[in-house]
């Protein structure tokens, strides 16, 4: 969807041209001064202005001067293709740091993470899961669990919000390290939850909650945004 954001002279944002890169081993290159955000414009000159249309509210009264550092979330796309290649286990120690550096409730930290390189297993897990046919081609999968006996009183709800800021921190680290990745839901789909629940052996306590493709990217896309200020409310609904 195209960005919802309108002015009636053109509002001029610095070019996003270089991904976060703090606490990672290597950055990736800057984005080609011509290069599009969905709803942006590329003016040539390493700069990104909004097209016109009827309002700018939100974004025009506020400071013009993106952070480089958001192109890392402007730029995480769902990845479906694949190509090969080698993730090393260095790599998918860092981005397993970067899953659980994602804030908890309580600090009671619920994730699970079982790390799946075999492709045999992959193959097996790939039919289980709606749309999980790139975990053929995938380098690995991590699957995301919640232990709900470690869960702030053991409420499913909390452990569910704790493992998606960590699968959010995880797919930002994926791209960050020039990988891609694809947020395959396995839970609250009983038949999903079944099967991957046999596939791994997993204990009574703990919920699988989702599989995460992981591998070289074969494909590219455009950074964007969904931002639509229809959603937005300010001070009440």
């Amino acid at each position: 969807m195209t960005v919802n954001v309108v002015a009636k002279t053109r509002c001029e944002i610095d070019a996003i041209t270089r991904r976060l890169c703090h606490g990672l081993n290597g950055c990736l290159p800057p984005r080609p001064s011509n290069s599009r955000v969905a709803g942006f414009e590329g003016t040539g000159n390493g700069r990104l202005c909004f097209p016109d249309a009827p309002e700018c509210d939100v974004i025009r009264n506020q400071s013009m001067n993106t952070p480089d550092q958001l192109q890392i979330i402007f730029g995480r796309r769902s990845i479906r293709v694949f190509k090969p290649g080698k993730v090393d286990e260095a790599t998918i120690k860092m981005l397993l740091q970067a899953a659980m550096a994602a804030p908890s409730a309580v600090g009671k930290d619920p994730w699970r993470f079982i790390v799946v390189q075999k492709q045999e297993t992959l193959a097996t897990l790939a039919p289980e899961l709606a749309n999980g046919s790139m975990l053929n081609t995938a380098t690995l999968c991590i699957a995301v669990c919640a232990d709900l006996d470690a869960a702030h009183d053991r409420q499913l709800s909390y452990a569910l919000q704790d493992c998606a800021a960590a699968i959010e921190n995880l797919l930002l680290a994926v791209h960050a390290l020039g990988l891609g990745a694809c947020w395959l839901g396995v839970h609250p789909r009983e038949e999903k939850i079944g099967r991957v629940k046999e596939i791994f052996g997993l204990p009574d306590s703990v919920m699988p909650v989702a599989c995460i493709a992981i591998g070289h990217p074969g494909e590219a896309k455009e950074a964007r945004t969904r931002f639509d200020s229809a959603y937005v409310h300010w001070e009440k609904w």
